[in-house]
């Protein structure tokens, strides 16, 4: 007789910014998905925003946080017991059986995964971020599998459906199927950088269930690119973590010096690039809504392809003023 397999265990991590409200609503909605919960803030919960904002190096150890020691914690990440008021988020984190550290501010949450990574105490990781929320059904399946359900986890990594959100209600229900949420971290590899997501030697499978997207704003539109300041920060920051190496970074189980495909054609032709993505991207996102039955949302097609137009040219920007300062 086979023996039964065994159950995954799974751990939930969290990056955020003074949202503890949503954090609190995507845990009520996980009740049951996890087994392990480690939440990182980005900077002091208690600092305020005016003066904290401006764009720096990276604090966050450029080492591979995969091959620390168990215990170890680096200087730059504290962990807390108890917030300043009840009303804290390290307090519901307590509450919800959880570790909060508080990290230092890099107006991102890319930096801070491996060491995410690090602390979660299994290898299955839960990747959600605070104004995110499993549906009934994704919720069930999670629940499913930590109870040994009848499927088994054999990819490295598992993605889903992430609805587009006007800022009152889905504008989608079957596109974009793509937000990577649950993998193995034994199984990828990383370096912490905005927009670049775990590496797997397999591909992940896409299920056809329901991450809720629900952020205080639309979580698409021409707002999203061109005002808000979030943008412009994580623009510049790609911009010149490509100005050196992979290696610069804090990284999971990554060794090499050279870029991915994609990211190293941003960075030796980057006008070429800024052309073909602002025509190429526009044009496949309309196709992909159609595929998926969905009826496709301009502001939604031009989004990607006007961002990494943008993006293209902060990394021209960033290689023109290296070249001219020898640097």
């Amino acid at each position: 007789m086979l023996a039964p397999l065994p159950m995954p265990a799974v751990s939930l991590v969290v990056c955020l910014r003074k949202e503890r409200d949503l954090l609190e609503r995507l845990l009520r909605h996980c009740d049951g998905c996890y087994d392990d919960l480690v939440v990182v803030h980005d900077g002091d919960e208690f600092e305020p925003d005016a003066g904290s904002d401006r764009l720096g190096g990276s604090r966050v150890p450029s080492i591979d946080f995969s091959s620390l020691p168990t215990d170890q914690v680096p200087e730059v990440y504290r962990e807390q017991t108890q917030s300043d008021s009840v009303a804290g988020t390290a307090e519901l984190v307590r509450r919800h059986g959880g570790r909060f550290f508080a990290g230092p501010r890099e107006q991102q949450q890319e930096p801070h995964w491996p060491f995410l990574w690090h602390m979660a105490r299994h290898d299955w990781i839960l990747r959600l971020d605070a104004d995110e929320f499993p549906s009934p059904d994704l919720r069930s399946w999670l629940q499913e599998i930590r109870q040994g359900g009848p499927e088994i986890l054999i990819a490295p990594g598992y993605a889903c459906i992430w609805p587009l959100w006007d800022g009152c209600r889905a504008k989608t229900s079957s596109w974009p199927n793509g937000r990577l949420f649950l993998f193995n971290k034994t199984q990828v590899s990383y370096f912490g950088m905005v927009e670049h997501l775990p590496e797997a030697s397999a591909p992940y499978e896409r299920l056809p269930l329901l991450l809720q997207h629900q952020p205080r704003r639309k979580s698409y539109g021409m707002r999203n690119i061109v005002f808000r300041p979030q943008a412009y920060r994580w623009r510049e920051r790609i911009a010149t973590s490509l100005a050196a190496t992979p290696l610069a970074l804090a990284r999971w189980n990554y060794a090499s010096q050279e870029w991915p495909e994609g990211w190293e054609r941003l960075r030796r032709r980057p006008l070429y690039e800024a052309a073909r993505r602002a025509v190429k991207f526009p044009l496949q996102q309309w196709k992909e809504m159609i595929a998926a039955g969905e009826r496709p949302i301009l502001s939604a097609c031009i989004n990607p392809g006007l961002h990494h137009f943008l993006l293209a040219i902060e990394v021209w920007k960033a290689m023109r003023k290296r070249f001219a300062t020898g640097s």
